[in-house]
């Protein structure tokens, strides 16, 4: 056997090889399934989150296309690419609207919202459109295993709230605008009942009222 014969032996071998799939470690075949399974298994979330989203343009009908859709919004939450995993959640439930992830779907939007967050000291308008998620998630599936998780993030959230508002009233007392702060306060008990930081509150709002001046009889 002469050597062109081996070269063409071995580039046919080369290309067999990564037709099949092995070339990219993956053993599975190009739009199935188990090709993007094999990947999620492997922690390969982007090349995962491809082959789910292959599969189900391929096989947009079959019994596991729900859940490859769901497997891919997951791997670009893994990979803390939030906003495309709230676009993915969001395409589930249009296109599968009974399948059996619909549920967690809805949490996972809520989480893919409330991780996007990051502090009181900054933007927490995300953490807000979260927090209307995880109410509708719990008026849908109140029986949901993550229903516990999503009444504790309720409560994280209006703790964020509060701190927010806290820092406010803290600006308002610099400015010595004590009316406006006392306002943010009593705003505060209105809309945040199940917050942690209730008490901080109270004491800050006995720290403004004395600060208030004071009205004759």
């Amino acid at each position: 056997m002469n050597n062109k014969q081996l070269f063409l032996i071995s580039s046919l071998l080369i290309l067999l090889f990564i037709l099949s799939g092995c070339g990219t470690g993956n053993p599975y075949t190009a739009g199935s399934f188990l090709r993007g399974q094999h990947f999620d298994d492997h922690g390969q979330n982007r090349e995962a989150a491809e082959a789910y989203g292959s599969f189900v343009r391929m096989s947009p009908t079959d019994s596991l296309a729900c859940e490859a859709q769901f497997n891919k919004a997951m791997c670009y939450i893994e990979l803390e690419e939030y906003p495309l995993a709230v676009v993915e959640l969001q395409i589930l439930r249009k296109e599968y609207p009974t399948c059996d992830y619909v549920g967690n779907s809805w949490f996972m939007e809520a989480e893919a919202q409330y991780l996007q967050v990051n502090g009181p000291e900054v933007d927490i308008s995300p953490a807000i459109a979260s927090r209307e998620l995880y109410t509708q998630f719990l008026s849908l599936f109140p029986d949901n295993s993550n229903v516990p998780v999503a009444q504790n993030r309720l409560i994280e959230i209006s703790d964020l709230v509060v701190h927010k508002r806290l820092n406010m009233v803290k600006t308002y007392m610099q400015l010595r605008q004590y009316d406006a702060a006392m306002i943010v306060l009593e705003r505060v008990l209105v809309d945040e009942p199940d917050s942690q930081l209730l008490d901080e509150v109270l004491e800050m709002k006995e720290v403004v009222a004395a600060k208030q001046p004071k009205t004759e009889d």
